[in-house]
């Protein structure tokens, strides 16, 4: 399977938002509504049979340092490489251990797109320094 496109499959909202912007306000339900309303919909999917799925979250318009995101990328491959390296031999041994999950690389790789972040608004603030 291959990503062709980015679809809204997803509603992501942010935890500090339904605070600052429900709470208390009947025009929209309140804070406790908006949670009720997303227990009902967990109760539906373990009925169904579904788990809770744990996702990360990035926001696809910021910029990063492409640079430092493919280093990092290539020092994660590297890394998850020589662990499944069988030193005797000099083959990968892969099909001996456990699959590696998304979950196993996940945090690294956003670790790294999150550092690139970074270094995009240093260089940026470099470029184009704030008129004092």
């Amino acid at each position: 399977m291959r990503v062709t496109e980015l679809a809204d499959k997803y509603i992501v909202v942010k935890r500090e938002d339904i605070h600052k912007y429900l709470k208390g306000n009947s025009r929209y339900h309140t804070e406790d509504g908006f949670y009720s309303y997303l227990n009902v919909i967990n109760i539906h999917r373990k009925q169904d049979g579904k788990k809770d799925n744990r996702y990360v979250v990035l926001n696809l318009d910021d910029e990063i340092s492409l640079a430092h995101l493919s280093r990092k990328l290539t020092e994660i491959i590297h890394k998850r490489m020589l662990e499944h390296l069988d030193e005797e031999k000099g083959t990968l041994h892969e099909a001996n251990l456990e699959p590696i999950k998304v979950k196993d690389i996940a945090v690294d790789i956003v670790n790294a797109i999150l550092r690139s972040k970074d270094i995009t608004a240093i260089e940026d603030a470099q470029e184009h320094p704030s008129p004092v």
